[in-house]
């Protein structure tokens, strides 16, 4: 994520859902410390990409996503925001 972005992350939006969404994180000592890794939600919910970084908010910077941009539409109206999470956008179409 870009520095602004994963300031206002961790300091605004980190504690809110913190507060008012989540009771608990478990096992949050087996996520690795020194290496990078791949974590891969179930995708059970649009607000997996808010809760999943939560554990690791501390490394918000070192962070990518992988968004679907099929369409030119998507680009207008995502574009801002994938730009802003450094998400790899990815064309499932082509």
């Amino acid at each position: 994520m870009k520095k602004p972005f994963s300031i206002f992350a961790r300091n605004v939006l980190g504690p809110l859902i913190e507060k008012f969404c989540i009771e608990e994180i478990k096992d949050k000592d087996n996520i690795p410390q020194n290496t990078n890794f791949i974590l891969a939600p179930n995708h059970q919910s649009y607000f997996d990409h808010f809760f999943v970084p939560l554990p690791i908010k501390d490394r918000l910077e070192r962070v990518r996503f992988i968004g679907k941009l099929d369409s030119k539409w998507q680009a207008l109206q995502w574009g801002w925001f994938y730009w802003l999470a450094e998400t790899i956008p990815i064309n499932r179409k082509a």
